[in-house]
């Protein structure tokens, strides 16, 4: 049977150059709206401007705005960065920083739009002159977000692993008087699950199924734990290992193969700096027992980043996969073998002048059809849908619809 494969699934619409480089965790994204998405990256260096809002208009005209941050010196490198909506016109900013001199290494997490923000519209200076900070003992790694259950509410917290083995939890808690602050709490207390790890977490994820809560966390060394937690005891946690991998790992990401939310039928996309990346089919039921290598991806030097998104809009996802080669590989399930043991085949592939740190997917333009965003070591790129076929699948879906009669 022959494989569809696209000749032009993606173009690239605009090339944001930044002046120093980033990280695997310097790329992030919120949706505000249902039309409004947002986008930060981070740099690395010690010099100059730091964060920067990414945007591309309508018209296709590229913007990079400077973010002012508050408290981020001038000599401070951002390692991490992760934020998250808050309703109905803010959002919560995460930023693990390092301040270092001849003396002293110094870590920070500065966490943004901390109050209750009373504003008619969204606005980056009101969120970045409202902060706090909290001085770290460790280096910071990933940081990320998912919500607990506290008092039957769900409640988002900031998550930030490091050097010292230990995942860290960061909450935001308000009083009476609604002010609120941040606070570091007992990882015991909401992800017991994540205790006495062997190694420094690199890659984790996070996924809520009804009462349960699927967890993943991949390390340094050969090291992945998945977890499965009752969230309303947090007694009750089901946990497996897996050894045979060589780290550091690089993704580490539940997904499911459907676009729509009603598939439950979970696996787990993991990958390494040094070997292939590898999809465990369905996760809960089989653990690490189904490894499906994705063909090729170790090919082209470390696999540094991977998402899952359904790019050609059959409802099934694919899984984008971004390397220090310098390439984007895009995977998509072998038609036949969803309900045996999945096979993915290499769907469409760009070759870029730059290794890729990291990848989303979202409506960066507004105009209905999301893009590409990858972060590479020089810049931003921003791959556009092929309006071709975009086109033909619209006219495809119109002309098999019925519409009801008047």
């Amino acid at each position: 049977m022959a494989l569809l494969k696209p000749v032009g699934l993606f173009h690239e619409l605009q090339f944001l150059k930044l002046s120093q480089q980033s990280n695997i965790y310097g790329l992030s994204s919120f949706e505000l709206s249902e039309d409004s998405t947002k986008v930060v990256v981070a740099t690395l260096g010690r010099l100059g401007e730091k964060i920067f809002s990414v945007e591309v208009n309508k018209l296709h005209v590229p913007k990079l705005q400077s973010l002012d941050f508050s408290y981020i010196p001038a000599d401070a490198e951002i390692i991490a960065i992760d934020m998250y909506a808050k309703p109905p016109n803010s959002a919560v900013i995460g930023v693990a920083l390092i301040k270092e001199n001849a003396a002293v290494k110094q870590a920070f997490l500065n966490v943004y739009g901390v109050r209750v923000n009373t504003a008619a519209s969204f606005n980056w200076t009101s969120i970045a002159d409202d902060w706090q900070t909290l001085p770290l003992n460790f280096v910071p790694f990933q940081l990320t977000h998912t919500q607990i259950l506290v008092s039957d509410q769900w409640e988002t917290v900031l998550l930030l692993s490091g050097d010292d083995m230990r995942l860290h939890v960061f909450r935001l808690i308000g009083n009476a008087e609604q002010e609120y602050a941040v606070y570091e709490e007992p990882c015991k207390s909401w992800f017991p699950e994540m205790l006495d790890l062997p190694s420094s977490v690199t890659c984790m994820d996070f996924r809520q199924c009804g009462n349960q809560r699927l967890t993943v966390a991949a390390c340094q060394g050969s090291y992945v734990r998945f977890s499965i937690t009752d969230v309303t005891t947090l007694t009750d946690i089901k946990m497996w290992e897996l050894n045979s991998m060589d780290g550091p790992f690089t993704v580490a990401k539940f997904f499911s193969l459907h676009s729509n939310t009603s598939d439950r039928m979970y696996h787990l996309l993991v990958a390494t700096a040094l070997e292939v990346a590898i999809v465990f089919w369905d996760v809960v039921n089989y653990q690490f027992s189904k490894p499906v290598i994705l063909p090729g991806s170790f090919l082209h030097d470390s696999v540094m980043c991977g998402i899952v998104a359904d790019v050609d809009w059959d409802g099934i996802n694919e899984i984008l996969i971004g390397t220090y080669g310098k390439r984007l590989l895009i995977y998509k399930l072998l038609p036949g073998s969803e309900d045996a043991t999945g096979s993915f085949y290499l769907y469409w592939t760009r070759q870029f002048a730059y290794p890729i740190h990291s990848l989303l997917y979202e409506d960066i333009t507004r105009d209905g059809l999301k893009e590409i965003v990858a972060l590479s070591t020089t810049g931003v790129h921003v791959l556009q849908h092929n309006l071709d076929l975009a086109k033909r699948k619209c006219l495809d879906i119109l002309q098999n619809t019925s519409l009801p009669h008047r």
